[in-house]
């Protein structure tokens, strides 16, 4: 029987054939697949309703990957799970080291903090080609499914330096958009005084942790979707009720 620690060194590794060229373009050969802290990332999804099942049969489910461009500096890309239910992000071998370094305060304030509005990480992996060439990547919770119809996504983080992004009426992607774009659309969060003592403290705690982590560049991320009498309605613990019709998702 494993040590709680040892569950944070452990991986596990597949040799597995087939068809990534749409996350690794031209590879469609024999990969080897390397799972670092399984089961502790495995507990993180369960603590958050994605079962242990769930995990491989979304990863998998077809019609596989689809692209999204990501919005940040970094370079990373994202690719939603064929289901939607999750995203997949490339991260380079520095990220995939500090990932490690902060899993056991991450897991901890995860399970001790279930209304917290920082990104749910389901898994950490890295692909070996058959050039023996290395990808790492992360999975996270996609707060954005498709049942819900966002019509805006903003990047707040609360300051307005270079933070304003020219809308194409054309495009038919969702642009994230975001502090100078809230200010111009005359956005602002409506709630009760109960929810706003909840959110405001929820929102410290996360930043105390991310202060404690050494991680300087974060933000939230707000998504918008009408309301009509079919629509689901929100129940993660970030959503907050938006002008009659309408609701904010809030991470």
């Amino acid at each position: 029987c494993k040590s709680q620690e040892d569950l944070f060194d452990e991986t596990q590794k597949i040799v597995f054939d087939g068809d990534w060229s749409e996350v690794l373009p031209g590879k469609q050969h024999s990969y080897r697949f390397k799972d670092y802290a399984p089961q502790i990332f495995m507990r993180i999804r369960k603590s958050y309703g994605a079962y242990a099942e769930d995990y491989p049969i979304s990863l998998n489910y077809e019609p596989g990957f689809s692209v999204i461009t990501s919005p940040g500096k970094s370079g990373s890309v994202l690719f939603y799970s064929g289901d939607g239910r999750f995203i997949m992000k490339t991260i380079s071998r520095t990220e995939h080291k500090f990932m490690l370094k902060i899993l056991r305060s991450y897991s901890t304030y995860m399970s001790l903090s279930p209304n917290t509005l920082l990104c749910r990480y389901y898994g950490l992996h890295r692909v070996k080609d058959p050039d023996n060439k290395k990808f790492y990547f992360v999975v996270m919770q996609n707060i954005f499914p498709d049942r819900y119809h966002i019509s805006r996504v903003y990047d707040i983080k609360g300051c307005t330096h270079h933070r304003y992004t020219h809308e194409d009426g054309e495009s038919k992607v969702l642009i994230v958009l975001k502090d100078l774009n809230w200010f111009k659309d005359n956005q602002s969060l409506k709630m009760t005084a109960k929810k706003r003592k909840e959110f405001m403290a929820q929102i410290k705690s996360d930043v105390e942790f991310l202060i404690k982590s050494d991680i300087m560049d974060y933000s939230l991320l707000v998504g918008i979707y009408e309301v009509t009498e079919d629509s689901p309605i929100p129940t993660s613990p970030g959503e907050v009720r938006y002008q009659g019709n309408q609701y904010m998702i809030l991470y």
